[in-house]
């Protein structure tokens, strides 16, 4: 089946004539907008009977025509191979001639019909039967039928209302049926009420329908995205996906974001594609510092995808997610090699709205309001909890003064009737003036009293004539966070427009303009800071003995009353292209941007008196200061390409050649002084001490001439080479020249005559394998310079009293290291089943780093120095993705959908020449990326395991039994943490902290101390079998959607104060801590400890398996509700579209940590929150 073009969309519904005079108020809108935003253009509703094409093809087939008539139009041709002989050879010529009499001369002697609908050429036989024995008309069924049966007339329609001509209608189990007229109307005599219709029809869902008592049936067919020949984007152009022979993978981007409260796009697409890995760590507004990577590690010195819009790398925080049509990731090297070596690890392309010629001027609104709140918070332990853990450590007498016994009998006395204590702001003094807090304040939930607030409104006007489009939008989004003040918010404004128009027949030119402006407030404070304080801490305004207040230095008041940061960042980004057609399927195309970005941070301390929440007392007022820093960034790129496709019969090429150059130039200075004479009005000019400031410049730049050769037979049998010269600024000048190449292949086993008997359950089978080297230069800008770096030395200069600037030691380095070599070898399969109802993708990938720059050598320590950088290591990584994908319809109504990814991948180092002995504090060979070295707990140690007697009365000091096992360094305790022997020597050590134990050759027992001693690996911190899931449903005007994500597998460690009870003289205890061992507390979870968390706590603390940390975890990222009004209603109030929403983002997540710690967070702690939020939401098209 050819089918060339995604989705069809719909024409302008028919108004009444009460519309006329609405229609008019809207074009003087139109007019107002389009002067002011772009230029006057007349919009045109008969393209498609203006359209003028010039042809002069000979003896070539109806193919061959409908591509050239595709290259000179913005129509796609949709029809059936087996109603349709596309092969046959013609020949037409014309000059300037209308479209709809082009396509007439073309099909006058066939037995082709055709209808134009907006940019689709819909071609059916011409009165031809649908099956074998399928009839036409009701004159020719079979006369008992035509006696007996019962009448049925009926309308087919697309989901926009538009009719659907050709349409399948047969009697189901009969051979008796009928196709809708060009009007999408039928009349079909079927048997009785029991029949049942079955109406189908290309890239639609095929529908079910029982008659029952009805004579007239409306029909609505649903698209069935599955069987289009969805057109994906590639590099420096687009193919259809079914001819794709590299590992890619897209999502339409209204899928992912629909109505979603959420700021930026790459939220959105984690667990949407298998493969893409999006690891997000915080939940403060604005926050854009989610790490973006494909297919796992990349190398040792780094690396991450390549973003591209047009073809330019671009931040993704700088586009409205409201503005993005698709997203494309290419993941193999087949893909993302065109691009050169900035896209080693892979390439995101992200393809903006636009408007097609001779579509009608369309203003379109949509805005989303949320509240949002903390999803999980960390619970510190009660007063009491806190006390008794101090207690029960050993410790007799707290750090601010207090007697933990008189303070756990004061707790509980408070607890019971906190009248019966004199107390001043939950505090109580004694006679010697030791001051005693008993009151349990929230200190969290003060500081985290706000609730979030979200608003975005999106307003696009986008249309089309016959030589013109445009799109012109405008962005608003407002978030305040969770944080106690408004200083805690983020908003951004983005504006966006695009103009393309035709300068002559062959001449294409358009314009595309981003701008991007947005302010961070960041308050000076941290949910860290909160977690971290006591709940008995000083919590509002302490009273002074006049009855005046100062607030005490808590996070909540630090946000209220402390001058919050601010950032402010602005881009401007404008794109040129040319797009010209000498001669038939040659397209040169030429692409110029321009991007601005500029940065402003300022911060500053207005000097504000506190009270100490511990101490209870005035904190030192610290000096006001202000601080200013700015970064102005200047990226220029230039694309020339030029593109031919020729088909000879059977046999289709393709050629691309072209080159880019791409250069980049920064600046950045910052300022700061201290003592400020207006605190208020901060300035640098008006600060008299301790003045700063520094300052930093970078360059770099990348040329490449790149080309590629593709070839199908038959739409079988796809071949595909591709190569890149490539030039970076950041190797040597004798090295700084690589070539790339890359190869992919394809084989359509569904286009086989031989596949037809499995058609019915496997609809489309394609087996896919590439391989190609691209290059890496993520090493730096400079790295084959020996710089130095300046510093204030320890001395003192003693005519100026200043400290000597001072130039430290420059680092060897190499004259004779070039690019890291990425290799990517990939095998790939796609199968769809059941009518291509059901999807599905595999892809199985290794990708080899060779020529890692590492330390080409293992030098003394004495040198002073480390070893030069040299291409020596090497790096392996072994993946697969899996993706699946059902839709289909229940009855006449309900359309239904449900998807799901997984992917998974282990890297390896193969080769590192700086460490043959294999030091663990290092990398090695052999190693596996993540993997997480530790003992094998056996427990706690018990009375049982000491010498009778040995033991004192706080059970300490005691002598070990014969055989019991000891740790080196460590005079263990009932309760201390034991482990497993691993090497059998019956102690405890760390060996001599390398990978590989030392053998006796003599014995073939292992050397004492060597190796790992009684190590092994135990877990691994990188997020395994990632997953994503998304269903969605519609019944009649209703919507509904979900999307999760998560992670299979994922281990990580922790031995600070979040994960272990009161590690620390200044560490507080949460109350998922409590159950910790005591003498009278022997079978708990964590291990003795110890006062002030010293003696042997640290090592019962040492990394493990029984505190290894699950960070698995499934999250509901989004369910949203929506309602579209129907047509009828839309025809009396003049819109095209109005639809309702109610969303809740973030609003689940189900792991195995302890209460308030994300597994996205890692073995981190104390990170600003993920917020869920709930949302409403509108969206309007006039």
């Amino acid at each position: 089946m050819h089918n060339k073009n995604m989705k069809i969309p719909h024409n302008l519904r028919k108004r009444p004539a009460a519309f006329l005079f609405k229609f008019d108020l809207k074009m003087k809108l139109t007019t107002l907008i389009l002067i002011v935003s772009l230029f006057q253009l007349q919009a045109n509703d008969s393209y498609g009977q203006k359209t003028k094409i010039t042809l002069t093809l000979e003896n070539v087939s109806l193919e061959q025509v409908f591509n050239k008539i595709e290259s000179l139009t913005d129509y796609k041709f949709i029809y059936k191979d087996s109603e349709v002989d596309y092969r046959k050879t013609t020949s037409i010529k014309v000059t300037k001639e209308q479209l709809s009499s082009v396509l007439e001369k073309l099909f006058k002697e066939s037995n082709v019909r055709f209808r134009i609908m907006d940019n689709q050429i819909i071609l059916k036989p011409k009165k031809e039967p649908i099956g074998l024995k399928l009839t036409l008309d009701n004159s020719s069924i079979n006369n008992s039928i035509a006696t007996q049966g019962i009448k049925v007339t009926g309308t087919i329609y697309d989901s926009n209302g538009q009719p659907l001509p050709g349409t399948n209608i047969l009697e189901k189990g009969t051979t008796n049926g009928i196709q809708s007229d060009f009007d999408g109307k039928f009349t079909l005599t079927v048997k009785d009420k029991n029949a049942t219709l079955v109406v189908s029809y290309i890239a639609f869902l095929t529908q079910e329908i029982v008659v029952g008592n009805k004579t007239n049936i409306i029909v609505r067919l649903e698209e069935n995205a599955s069987e289009l020949s969805e057109v994906v984007v590639v590099g420096y152009g687009t193919q259809k996906k079914e001819n794709v022979s590299g590992a890619t993978s897209t999502v339409n981007f209204e899928d992912v974001i629909a109505d979603r409260p959420i700021s930026n796009s790459v939220t959105a697409l984690q667990g949407a594609i298998p493969g893409l890995q999006i690891n997000v760590g915080s939940g403060r507004p604005g926050a854009e510092g989610a790490s973006i990577n494909i297919r796992g590690f990349q190398s040792l010195n780094g690396g991450q995808p390549l973003i591209l819009m047009d073809n330019v790398p671009v931040n993704i925080g700088d586009i409205n997610p409201d503005d993005i049509a698709s997203v494309s990731v290419l993941k193999d090297a087949s893909a993302s090699a065109i691009y050169g070596g900035r896209a080693a690890f892979g390439v995101i392309l992200i393809t903006t709205k636009k408007s097609k010629k001779g579509n009608t001027p369309k203003l379109t609104y949509s805005s989303s309001m949320s509240v949002s709140s903390p999803l999980e918070l960390i619970e510190p332990a009660s007063p009491l909890q806190f006390v008794q853990t101090l207690k029960d450590t050993g410790v007799d007498n707290y750090f601010s003064g207090q007697d933990t016994g008189i303070w756990i009998d004061l707790i509980n006395q408070y607890n019971q009737d906190p009248s019966s204590i004199p107390t001043k702001d939950g505090v109580f003094t004694d006679e010697n003036g030791q001051f005693y807090p008993l009151r349990k304040n929230d200190i969290v939930g003060d500081f985290l009293d706000d609730t979030g607030y979200t608003q975005i409104h999106n307003l696009a006007f986008s249309g089309g004539a016959e030589k013109s489009t445009y799109r012109v939008s405008l962005g608003y989004y407002d978030e305040d966070g969770i944080m106690a003040s408004s200083n805690d918010s983020f908003n951004r404004y983005n504006l966006n427009a695009f103009l393309q128009s035709e300068l002559s027949n062959n001449l294409t030119a358009s314009l595309s303009t981003n701008y991007r402006a947005s302010t961070t407030l960041n308050p000076v404070a941290s949910y860290l800071d909160a977690v971290q304080l006591r709940t008995f801490s000083g919590s509002g305004d302490f009273t002074l003995e006049d009855g005046s207040t100062v607030p005490f230095g808590t996070p909540e008041n630090l946000a209220r009353h402390r001058t919050p940061g601010k950032v402010e960042n602005r881009n401007i980004r404008l794109t040129g292209k040319l797009e010209y057609k000498p001669i038939n399927n040659l397209t040169i195309t030429g692409e110029y941007t321009y991007q601005n970005s500029v940065g402003n941070s300022r911060s500053s301390n207005n000097g504000v008196l506190f009270y100490s929440p511990f101490r209870f007392e005035p904190d030192p007022i610290p000096p006001t200061s202000y601080n200013r820093s700015n970064s102005d960034i200047v990226f220029k790129a230039l694309n020339l390409y030029a593109n031919y496709q020729q088909s000879l019969e059977d046999h289709h090429f393709s050629i691309l050649v072209g080159m880019n150059d791409e250069t980049n130039h920064s600046e950045s200075f910052s300022a700061g002084i201290d003592n400020l004479i207006s605190p208020e009005l901060p300035t640098l000019g008006l600060g008299t001490e301790n003045p700063t400031n520094g300052d930093s410049f970078g360059e770099w730049a990348v040329q490449g001439a790149f080309g590629r050769i593709g070839y199908n037979f038959k739409q079988k049998y796809f071949l595909e080479a591709s190569g890149r010269y490539d030039g970076s600024s950041r190797f040597p000048s004798a090295e700084r020249i690589g070539f790339f190449p890359s190869f992919s292949s394809a084989w359509t086993l569904s286009r086989e005559s031989f596949f037809e008997p499995v058609k019915d359950v496997v609809s489309f089978l394609k087996f896919r394998g590439s391989w190609g080297d691209i290059g890496n230069q993520n090493i730096g800008l400079y790295p084959y310079l020996p710089t130095l770096s300046a510093y204030d030395a320890a001395w003192v200069n003693p005519n100026s009293s200043i400290r000597y600037t001072t130039l430290s030691t420059p680092g060897l380095v190499s004259s004779s290291f070039t690019w890291e070599r990425v290799r990517t070898l990939n095998y790939g399969a796609n199968v769809n089943f059941f009518s291509n109802k059901l999807n599905t993708t595999l892809d199985i990938y290794t990708r080899t780093v060779f020529d890692i720059l590492a330390p080409g050598a293992d030098l003394p320590g004495i040198l002073g120095t480390n070893a030069p950088q040299q291409n020596t290591a090497t790096s392996e990584t072994k993946g697969w993705e899996f993706q699946m994908t059902w839709r289909d319809r229940i009855g006449k109504d309900f359309t239904y959908n449900l998807g799901f990814n997984i992917n998974d991948n282990d890297a390896k180092i193969v080769k590192y020449d700086d460490n043959k002995v294999g030091l663990l504090s290092s990398f090695y060979e052999g190693q596996t990326i993540g993997e997480l070295w530790g003992y094998v707990s056996d427990g706690f140690y018990t009375v049982d395991d000491f010498v009778e007697g040995s033991l004192n009365a706080d059970l300490r000091n005691g002598t070990l039994k014969d055989g019991v096992v000891s740790i080196e360094g460590v005079s263990p305790n009932p309760g201390d943490a034991k482990f497993t022997d691993l090497d059998g020597d019956g102690v405890i050590t760390d060996g001599n902290n390398t990978a590989f134990y030392t053998i006796d050759e003599a014995t073939g027992n292992i050397v004492p101390e060597t190796g790992p001693g009684d190590r092994k690996v135990i877990g691994n911190t990188n997020r395994h079998f990632r997953f994503g899931i998304h269903g969605g449903a519609r019944y009649k005007n209703f919507d509904f959607s979900f999307r999760m994500n998560g992670v299979g597998k994922r281990d990580f460690y922790n031995n600070g104060q979040l994960y272990f009870p009161y590690v620390g003289e200044f560490s507080n205890v949460f109350a998922h801590q409590t159950n910790y061992w005591t003498p009278e507390n022997t079978d708990a979870y964590y291990p003795r400890n110890y006062p002030l968390g010293g003696v042997n706590y640290g090592s019962s603390r040492r990394t493990q398996t029984k505190y290894l940390q699950d960070g698995s975890y499934l999250a509901i990222s989004n369910i949203s509700l929506g309602y579209s009004m129907s047509s009828k209603v839309l025809d009396k109030i003049f819109l095209d579209r109005l639809r309702f929403t109610l969303s809740a983002e973030n609003p689940f997540i189900s792991d195995n940590l302890p209460p308030g710690l994300n597994p996205e967070f890692g073995s981190a702690g104390g990170n600003y929150p993920f917020q869920k939020k709930f949302a409403f939401g509108v969206n309007l098209e006039f």
